[in-house]
């Protein structure tokens, strides 16, 4: 979540956020790929979501 928000304040855009976050090897919870809703869902929260790299 860190690593979105960091993205977000830089100005990048939600769909840009999807791309590197899958670039980078955060994989989303419950899907293979980031979508534009979770990220926006996620930033919105205040509860901290836990990001990891893959490590495949």
């Amino acid at each position: 979540m860190t690593r979105a928000r960091e993205l977000r304040t830089a100005g990048a855009s939600l769909r840009e956020i999807c791309r590197r976050l899958e670039a980078e090897r955060f994989p989303p919870r419950r899907s293979d790929r980031w979508h534009l809703e979770a990220v926006r869902r996620m930033l919105q929260h205040e509860a901290p979501y836990t990001l990891r790299p893959r490590t495949t």
